[in-house]
């Protein structure tokens, strides 16, 4: 039996997404905090066909599974942010996986308010209509941007 690489990395993130579930991990000092959260999302679709009526055309359905399994770690303490989320996602019973950074970013505050966080990170704008994070599609899009804010005495 050959397992592939692509097979072997699907079962170490599930495992470990499995062990993991329920596991939070807090640092010693009580400003420091440090946590892992998973995702195991799946979504099964059934295919049949473009433009014919399913009744006329059975030769082109197709089913499948999708998944897509995400572990994150975060790190968090008064002044700075960290966060690294891998994922998977993929078609299940395919040899082919797309193992991607959803979120990879760091941000450092201020006292005043004042923050930049620099990364590979989701952008969520007044009703996200334009400008949002889509988690609806197994590989959510995500941005590699710089970003500079203020958030204090009421204001964001």
């Amino acid at each position: 039996m050959h397992v592939t690489r692509i097979h072997l990395l699907k079962s170490l993130v599930l495992l470990a997404a499995v062990m993991l579930a329920t596991f939070h991990l807090q640092a010693q000092e009580p400003d420091n905090e440090f946590s892992i959260d998973t995702r195991l999302r799946t979504r099964g679709e059934i295919r049949a066909g473009g433009f014919l009526p399913d009744s006329l055309d059975n030769t082109r359905r197709s089913q499948f599974v999708l998944g897509q399994y995400r572990i994150s770690f975060n790190y968090k303490r008064s002044w700075l942010e960290l966060k690294l989320m891998p994922q998977l996602a993929g078609v299940w019973g395919s040899s082919m996986g797309n193992l991607t950074l959803a979120e990879a970013w760091a941000q450092v505050k201020s006292k005043q308010g004042l923050f930049a966080k620099i990364g590979r990170q989701n952008l969520e704008y007044d009703d996200e209509r334009i400008l949002g994070y889509d988690d609806w599609t197994m590989t959510a899009p995500t941005h590699d941007v710089i970003k500079f804010g203020y958030e204090g005495h009421g204001h964001k």
